[in-house]
């Protein structure tokens, strides 16, 4: 079965399924109840969560593309004082080589993405999904696309964003974007909508960036879509000249790479997204 044609929801409960019934089931009792107590159930292979992502974050030829977000067996989870049991790492490495062989046996493409996670920092490992039209080459990530990126934050050893020497991805470009807004404002150009900037999950992190943020544009209230109504007149030049302003505040800053995969605000969609990256140097 393919994916195309379904709307987001569908999608992923359509992987969610197929999953489920490849034994990565979320809703599979993890635990057993003893007396008082509960103690895990052992021989699991973890479960799978999926999540669909934005359309600018896909894969290059992408038709559909979700987060899958795999947690170990809960004999192999964390304890209440956060230590890993033995054998979770080969736990770990087994189950990605499963996983992955799960999700290509539905006919997608699939790949460990972003910084590394493995079981001494992180809870669950996350993976990239796809689906390619018929015959297309599957050439994507290149090889070694995140060699060198440090691990995302909060984990379990560095700790929070906050705790860091820099802002995080979302703070950072947030930053740079109100920075740009004020000079342009103070040449008598006005904002057009308003933004919201947040990191980006790790798996979405394009290759070879070392941080990535995620900025979506929403139309001034006038020209949002209600529910159930067609798009207010003149909402489809508000939403080009606010995505085009946001596009160019970008540019300006110029020190970022971005996408975006919007065309037209059309009945669907609520707002534009822009994912943001740049590679090690620091901003100055």
């Amino acid at each position: 079965m393919s994916a195309v044609g379904l709307g987001p929801r569908e999608a992923r409960h359509w992987l969610e399924t197929e999953l489920g019934r490849l034994g990565y089931d979320r809703k599979r009792p993890e635990y057993t109840e003893d007396g008082r107590h509960f103690r895990p159930v052992l021989g699991t292979p973890g479960w799978c969560m999926v999540i669909w992502a934005p359309p600018e974050t896909w894969p290059p030829g992408a038709l559909a593309c979700w987060r899958v977000v795999w947690h170990p067996a809960a004999e192999f989870s964390r304890d209440s004082r956060k230590e890993v049991p033995k054998g979770a790492a080969g736990h770990w490495e087994e189950s990605t080589a499963a996983v992955l062989a799960a999700l290509r046996s539905l006919g997608l493409q699939a790949a460990v993405t972003g910084p590394h996670r493995g079981s001494e920092r992180f809870g669950s490992r996350a993976f990239l999904a796809w689906e390619l039209p018929p015959g297309a080459v599957a050439d994507w990530p290149p090889a070694g696309a995140w060699d060198g990126v440090p691990p995302t934050r909060p984990n379990f050893i560095d700790g929070w964003p906050q705790w860091a020497e820099g802002p995080a991805p979302g703070d950072e470009v947030a930053g740079a974007l109100r920075a740009v807004a004020e000079r342009r404002r103070g040449a008598g150009v006005a904002d057009i909508g308003r933004r919201s900037v947040l990191d980006t999950d790790s798996p979405l992190w394009p290759p070879g960036a070392h941080m990535s943020a995620h900025v979506t544009w929403w139309p001034d209230p006038e020209f949002a879509r209600a529910y159930g109504e067609p798009l207010p007149p003149a909402a489809a030049e508000h939403w080009r000249a606010g995505v085009g302003q946001l596009l160019g505040d970008l540019a300006a800053i110029g020190r970022y790479q971005f996408r975006t995969a919007w065309e037209h605000p059309g009945a669907r969609h609520d707002g534009a997204g822009v994912i943001v990256w740049r590679g090690p140097s620091r901003p100055s």
